[in-house]
């Protein structure tokens, strides 16, 4: 449980509308272990609904 990080970085910059990433796009430390699908969204870019 002390290897379990306070925050997970991704990179969105270069997504574009309708693209996403999956958990496995999460770089994790060797001492870690993903147990959730790698292939789960995590992340989804979508058009706005509405600008002020």
């Amino acid at each position: 449980p002390l290897d379990i990080p306070d925050e997970c970085n991704l990179d969105v910059t270069n997504l574009k509308i309708g693209e996403h990433l999956n958990l496995g796009n999460i770089a994790l430390s060797d001492s870690l272990k993903l147990v959730s699908d790698a292939s789960t969204v995590c992340v989804k870019v979508d058009k706005k609904l509405a600008v002020k």
